[in-house]
């Protein structure tokens, strides 16, 4: 019974590992739960590069149509214009979410599927703005072809 119980705080203990060491800045516990994979536990609330955080930002995007009409929408309105289960959906609104961070590489494919391919818009602007600072981060000028 005492073996058991140690291996049951062993585990808790490798699974807080990475979470604790984040939080104390102790990067040897941080790297030892990181690469034990024992600590699955993500961190999301943090800032990428110092200066984009993912959880203050508010994207609007601005579609412009064939006829030049413009369509301002938020990434709520997104869930409305793409089919398919909810996983793809949260896959799209990673892509879309994390612009800044992700590069073109990964966002470009998702703004030509959903509103050029599928939806017939000349461009697409999206512009990502701090909820608490109301800083702007660079934005996304995209041409559909």
């Amino acid at each position: 019974m005492k073996r058991l119980n140690f291996f049951a705080l062993m585990i808790c203990f490798l699974s807080l590992s990475q979470v604790i060491g984040f939080f104390t800045n102790n990067y040897n516990l941080f790297w030892l739960g990181k690469a034990s994979a024992f600590s699955p536990l993500p961190i999301p609330f943090r800032e990428y590069h110092g200066y984009y955080e993912n959880f203050t930002v508010r994207e609007t995007i601005t579609l412009v149509d064939k006829n030049g009409n413009s369509t301002v929408l938020d990434k709520k309105n997104i869930h409305e214009m793409t089919d398919g289960p909810h996983r793809r959906k949260v896959l799209y609104y990673s892509g879309l979410g994390h612009g800044p961070i992700v590069g073109p590489a990964l966002y470009t494919p998702i703004i030509q599927y959903i509103f050029c391919d599928r939806h017939d818009y000349r461009s697409v602007h999206i512009t990502y703005q701090n909820k608490k600072t109301n800083k702007f981060y660079e934005p996304i000028d995209y041409t559909c072809i």
